[in-house]
């Protein structure tokens, strides 16, 4: 992996490239690797610019290139550039979404143990009336 900062003008490469779909139309027909996917570079901030395989972040204008399989978009923007922000916004939204998917996770487990209480006083009730039920088959016999 090789990096660096052209240093371009960052308001009009955000401009330019602040939508995921426009960074990853920049991809079509000219990115040369199939081990990395172009909508994770897209996502991670990136466009291509080339030659060969540089893409550009939109935001901060970093550059990465000599890409390999075992790279992580996220990671080596991250690792490279830790003060763009771009990643700042990314990691606040899914520190939300986070927050978010754990008090889900705390209302749908409260919602499933009331279901299982319920449930238990069901079963309870079932119980009676399958016993009152055997009470009257014995009692016929």
């Amino acid at each position: 992996m090789v990096y660096g900062n052209k240093g371009t003008d960052c308001q009009d490469s955000a401009n330019n490239y602040g939508n995921v779909e426009a960074r990853l139309k920049t991809f079509k027909s000219k990115w040369p690797h199939k081990f990395i996917s172009i909508r994770i570079l897209a996502e991670a901030g990136f466009h291509f610019t080339g030659p060969d395989d540089r893409v550009q972040c939109f935001k901060c204008s970093g550059q990465l290139q000599k890409w390999v399989s075992t790279d992580d978009a996220f990671s080596e923007h991250r690792k490279h550039f830790p003060h763009c922000p771009f990643l700042k916004t990314q990691e606040f939204q899914r520190s939300l979404s986070s927050n978010a998917d754990q008090e889900e996770e705390k209302v749908e487990t409260a919602c499933l143990c009331g279901m299982i209480r319920r449930r238990r006083t069901k079963g309870k009730i079932k119980t009676s009336s399958l016993e009152f039920s055997d009470s009257n088959q014995n009692k016929k016999t």
